[in-house]
């Protein structure tokens, strides 16, 4: 076999030779800048999984700060209902004494005007038979001679009354729009 080497002029196998080493050099220096480039594409796509983790951490703090500062917020804003319900219930309770003594003070006002004026007035009571605490009396004149005072004195205790379901109506406006919100 090497005696077919000796026919083949030296040249040629030079040019042979070289030909074959200029083509490795250049595969090699392709595949050096192919490996290059690869590395380049793994490092970003490890800076970007990096970066993604990043992101999805700050989204999970987040999300987890505003449930704390949602729940935060609910239980002030149930507080906050939790105390106007039971102001309002304590103002009801009020009212519905005043309008309670105020109703017992005209039935006994009407019983009085009608049969003997001369027993001695009555405290007023609610419904439940106790003393109302925030009863100041109702503004009813004393019975007179003239029908016209007791009118007037009944005309004056409606006004009263009047004001009373005003300020009631007002309370649950402010227990509906708390309700509400």
């Amino acid at each position: 076999m090497l005696a077919i080497l000796d026919l083949i002029p030296k040249w040629v196998l030079l040019a042979i030779i070289a030909a074959l080493g200029v083509s490795s050099c250049t595969l090699g220096v392709k595949n050096i800048g192919l490996q290059a480039q690869v590395a380049i594409a793994e490092k970003e796509a490890a800076d970007t999984n990096a970066q993604h983790a990043t992101q999805v951490a700050d989204a999970a703090k987040a999300v987890a700060q505003n449930i704390a500062f949602s729940r935060t917020k609910e239980l002030i804003l149930q507080q906050t209902m939790d105390k106007e319900r039971q102001d309002t219930n304590e103002k009801i309770t009020l009212i519905s004494r005043d309008r309670d003594a105020i109703k017992l003070r005209l039935i006994q006002y009407v019983e009085k005007t009608r049969g003997d004026t001369s027993g001695p007035s009555l405290p007023p009571h609610t419904r439940f038979g106790q003393t109302a605490n925030n009863d100041n009396g109702p503004r009813i004149p004393a019975p007179s001679t003239g029908a016209s005072d007791a009118i007037g004195g009944l005309i004056d205790e409606a006004a009263r009354a009047d004001e009373i379901r005003v300020a009631y109506l007002g309370c649950v406006r402010s227990y509906d729009a708390v309700a509400h919100q």
